[in-house]
């Protein structure tokens, strides 16, 4: 029976770890390791995870100053024994067959990667929606396939079972042979390049049909964190894109690759008025409008939005200040829709 290794970083999440961990062990899978990594928590989650561990020896646990998720989850591929490695959340959920699903698909196909569907709940709420995928479901898909249908998103409107690493299992020799790890210096993204990485070697992907995974959103998830250096990213991302298109040749659709780095953008501005207030952030939205390779990506997207039709004009025009206004009323106007 082929085992599998299940990667759970936590970092002060002692309102959750109770439940996951209890999910985890009702597995219909048994076959498992745990591994809890402790990143660092101040609250009680080690206390939690060492009586878990003193109750099920498919435990293990290790602690570590916090370094972040990427960090912990590298530990876990280090020193998984399962043939297979998944990652879950902890303050996430999984329905008690879904190891069982994907790792049944991953010894019958061969395949180096399995992917799930997900229920994505919003915040204290039991209402879901199942995202839709335009990735062939229940076919073994091989390196053409996997090029087109998965690689190729990466150039427009990312494919939602794409960048997550928890709806996944991996084959371990697979991730060995490649050296793959996750990348510690980035603090967003790891797991979009980490799976963009997997899948330029992956031979084989499957993506079964059922929905097995519970995403909860989290207004205090890192992805709605506002960091002073996400545009850097943003930009380093653009680039990186486009050194790796040389090797895969995609015809790119400018509207399709520059509309997300536009809306990242000018969600990060909105952030940054809001966190900073409208003379704080000037300076530092000033910076981004101004920036060469923002202004070039605007040029080449059709907006249909008023608001957004303004802000072009005046970037093409270079009357900054204009601009920056109307991403404040934009600002004012969200802030006043959610009082």
């Amino acid at each position: 029976m082929k085992k599998i290794t299940i990667i759970i970083p936590i970092y002060n999440a002692e309102i959750y770890i109770d439940a996951i961990i209890q999910n985890v062990l009702n597995q219909s899978y048994t076959n498992f390791e745990l591994i809890l990594i402790n990143d660092g928590s101040t609250d009680s989650s080690q206390q939690i995870c060492e009586t878990y561990k003193a109750k099920d020896n498919r435990i293990v646990l290790l602690s570590q100053v916090n370094k972040g998720p990427a960090a912990a989850r590298n530990i876990g591929i280090k020193l998984a024994k399962g043939d297979f490695i998944g990652f879950v959340d902890a303050d996430d959920y999984i329905e008690s067959n879904m190891f069982e699903k994907l790792v049944s698909i991953a010894i019958k196909e061969k395949t180096d990667v399995v992917i799930s569907h997900f229920k994505n709940f919003n915040k204290g709420s039991t209402r879901y929606t199942v995202p839709k995928t335009k990735i062939p479901t229940n076919m073994l898909l091989g390196k053409n396939k996997i090029k087109e249908c998965i690689l190729k998103s990466y150039y427009g409107s990312l494919d939602i079972l794409i960048p997550a690493l928890w709806n996944k299992i991996y084959k371990k020799e697979f991730l060995a042979k490649n050296n793959f790890f996750i990348d510690e210096c980035r603090v967003r993204a790891e797991d979009y390049w980490f799976n963009f990485d997997v899948f330029k070697k992956a031979e084989s992907v499957y993506v079964i049909e059922g929905a097995y995974y519970h995403y909860y959103e989290n207004d205090n998830s890192i992805m709605k964190t506002f960091r002073e250096n996400q545009f850097d990213f943003f930009l380093e991302t653009q680039k990186k894109l486009k050194t790796e298109n040389l090797k895969l040749g995609f015809k790119i659709n400018s509207q399709e690759f520059y509309k997300p780095f536009i809306e990242n953008t000018n969600e990060y501005i909105l952030m940054a008025i809001s966190q900073k207030g409208y003379l704080g952030a000037y300076k530092f939205v000033k910076k981004i409008i101004r920036n060469k390779e923002f202004n070039q990506a605007f040029k080449k997207v059709v907006i249909v939005k008023w608001h957004i039709i303004f802000i072009k004009y005046f970037l093409k025009i270079k009357v900054w200040i204009f601009s920056y206004l109307i991403y404040c009323i934009w600002s004012t106007k969200i802030k006043n829709s959610r009082n």
